[in-house]
């Protein structure tokens, strides 16, 4: 079952989420971003080649989890600029592993992601292994 998820508008936040689970466990995904770009809370913790003060209060707050994928989300063209993690997953009190992996093949400097949260149903799909990308080499 899944379903949209309303919120409430913020002033400076904008979220959009879904609603998923079964009838023992429900789990709410949402998308994040501070316009006119994403939270801009980076953390080593997560993958991030830097620490920014959203970054720190976001690991400072004990409600949350927060997952990063393995490899950077945004590769700039820009050489000057270097490749990092803006997309992160945040949760709260999720009980099955979380796993966050970056989409390539996509023509864009900004990469999605996959949010992936296991379940204990057998016949869940297994999950779609990718080639990770060694951008240190470009």
């Amino acid at each position: 079952m899944h379903e949209v998820e309303q919120l409430t508008s913020f002033e400076t936040m904008r979220l959009i989420g879904i609603k998923v689970g079964s009838s023992d466990h429900e789990i709410k995904l949402f998308a994040a971003y501070k316009p006119p770009g994403e939270l801009n809370a980076k953390h080593k913790a997560w993958g991030s080649y830097s620490t920014s003060r959203a970054g720190r209060l976001l690991m400072e707050d004990a409600k949350h989890q927060v997952h990063g994928p393995d490899t950077s989300t945004h590769v700039p063209i820009n050489m000057r600029h270097r490749p990092n993690v803006l997309d992160i997953v945040l949760g709260r009190k999720i009980r099955r592993p979380v796993h966050v992996e970056v989409l390539y093949g996509m023509d864009t400097q900004h990469l999605p992601i996959l949010v992936t949260v296991e379940t204990d149903n057998s016949n869940s799909p297994q999950a779609i292994l990718r080639q990770r990308m060694a951008w240190e080499n470009f």
